[in-house]
């Protein structure tokens, strides 16, 4: 079984293009042949291997002994990292970082002066792009050269180089106390998704409130505002304030109006803002922005793609094939939603081994929705086995609820009464486990559990009961949100008036715009 280092190569390995694998070749032949060297050989037998096998390596390269391999693929991977540095000499962090690495050299040469002119220029690129921590690890050698020195340049310097040094410490002081909350927000909110209950969002608005500092917004730069606004996001997702939530999103993406050199710089932020702006008016079932919206990312993504890092791609990938399905959803068209399944899937595969699973769980689920609007549950159930065998339920825990709910309904459909029998007790032992379930969740199972015993053929009244309880629900503050996993009141229209939920949802979006 390969051990940490040997996937991690195998997987950086996988990760490179074309023109990065030819550059490491030309870069590890720089003293000589790279044909003779051992790691190069190594690459090149890696390269081919879809999965790693270390007799088949061995077999290869005659001459390297096993006990020898683990040293190699560490000095392999290394040089692969040290190869790429250089091709990202375009990044604006790993070229500053170059500038203060030869300021260094030359200090250490005893060329002060040459060292200290290295830095002034680092650190104004530093400035410019917003980049306080590494602006001041730039300040503080420039003041280690110049308390240590005699570099003639002193004069009003030293006010200079402190009064600097005080401003970019607040501002770090400052982004440092924005960013932990945002952060906390964010993780409060993957690991239980929104408050379901007063004692939930009491917590949750008791730690933002007191966590939440008064800095005057006219004193804070772009970074500090992002972090702001990214804490208000999720504080008001969580509580499931959307009006709140679509304020500050908005606010995040029209930052970049304001600072437009922050697009070229940090294009995966800006996409996230609009992502959640999207995000927002999904839960609002605003169509009409809805649209607008998903039109500025994809012209956004189509104008900067061919600049992307891979980072970039993957986030565009992610934020826009979501949106495009919850654009499905909004308008009820589950037939071109499952004929647009395929495209997605290459997709969610291509990407797959940078893809963490919470993203692919999201995917799994909206995927099962779309199955279960066009009337297929077998092929629903099937996207739903893969959450349910998935096993991370600490992630996302109303997500695998949800999976499991919309099983329970699947295999209503299919009249699989005795598997459904079977899934109930199954459904119940994991509910067992979970801290707070929603009277939504509450109600579908009794629902559930009561229809086995009626009459299929007699089910108008249970199923009008159940929609009496689930619209009066889905008016009190904490259960809106649960008729975005799946629109259980239009299914239950649909079984009422017997007609497929995709017209039943159709409709009322035509009436919304």
């Amino acid at each position: 079984m390969p051990n940490a280092l040997t996937e991690q190569l195998c997987s950086l390995i996988r990760s490179m293009t074309k023109a990065e694998k030819r550059h490491f070749k030309l870069f590890a032949g720089r003293n000589g042949k790279a044909v003779d060297l051992k790691f190069v050989r190594v690459f090149d037998v890696l390269e081919q291997q879809k999965k790693y096998q270390e007799d088949q390596l061995l077999k290869k390269i005659p001459g390297l002994r096993k006990a020898q391999l683990s040293n190699v693929k560490k000095h392999l991977y290394e040089q692969l990292l040290i190869s790429l540095r250089l091709l990202q000499h375009d990044d604006h962090e790993i070229r500053i970082r170059e500038q203060v690495d030869f300021a260094r050299i030359l200090y250490k040469k005893g060329l002060y002066l040459q060292s200290v002119k290295i830095l002034e220029r680092a650190r104004l690129d530093a400035g410019m792009k917003n980049n306080h921590t590494l602006l001041l690890e730039i300040l503080e050698f420039e003041k280690l050269i110049e308390l240590r020195h005699i570099t003639r340049s002193l004069g009003n310097r030293a006010g200079e180089l402190t009064g600097q040094c005080t401003q970019t410490r607040q501002r770090i002081e400052r982004t440092g106390v924005l960013s932990d909350l945002a952060l906390n927000m964010y993780g409060f909110y993957l690991e239980h998704g929104p408050a379901r209950h007063r004692d939930d969002f009491q917590k949750v608005t008791s730690y933002f409130r007191e966590h939440l500092p008064g800095y005057p917004l006219g004193e804070l730069g772009f970074a500090e505002r992002i972090f702001l606004c990214q804490s208000h996001v999720w504080y008001h997702l969580i509580v499931q304030d959307f009006t709140q939530c679509y304020r500050y999103a908005h606010a995040w993406v029209a930052l970049f109006d304001r600072y437009p050199e922050f697009l070229e710089l940090d294009p995966d932020l800006y996409m996230k803002g609009l992502h959640n702006e999207l995000t927002t008016l999904f839960y609002c079932r605003d169509i009409k922005r809805f649209k607008t919206s998903l039109q500025v990312l994809d012209s956004f993504i189509r104008s900067h793609e061919k600049n992307f890092s891979d980072n970039s791609q993957i986030t565009a990938f992610l934020y826009y094939e979501t949106n495009v399905v919850n654009g499905f959803f909004m308008e009820g068209a589950f037939s071109e939603g499952v004929r647009y399944v395929p495209k997605l899937e290459a997709r969610i595969t291509r990407f797959s081994e940078r893809l963490d699973t919470h993203r692919i769980l999201i995917f799994w689920y909206k995927i099962a929705c779309l199955y279960f609007g066009n009337d297929d549950y077998k092929r629903c159930i099937q996207y739903l086995n893969k959450i349910i065998n998935t096993n991370t339920p600490q992630l996302r825990e109303d997500l695998h609820v949800f999976a499991r709910l919309l099983n329970l309904i699947a295999h209503y459909e299919l009249g699989n009464d005795d598997l459904l029998e079977y899934q109930l007790r199954s459904t119940y032992r994991f509910l067992l486990k979970v801290k707070d379930l929603g009277a939504v969740h509450l109600a579908i199972l009794d629902f559930l559990k009561k229809s086995g015993t009626l009459d299929r053929r007699n089910m108008a009244g249970a199923f009008s009961a159940l929609k009496s309880t689930l619209e009066k629900l889905s008016g009190e503050a904490f259960q809106k949100r649960s008729s975005m996993y799946l629109d259980l009141v239009s299914w239950l229209e649909s079984k009422i008036q017997n007609k497929p939920v995709q017209a039943i949802i159709r409709k009322k979006a035509a009436e919304k715009k």
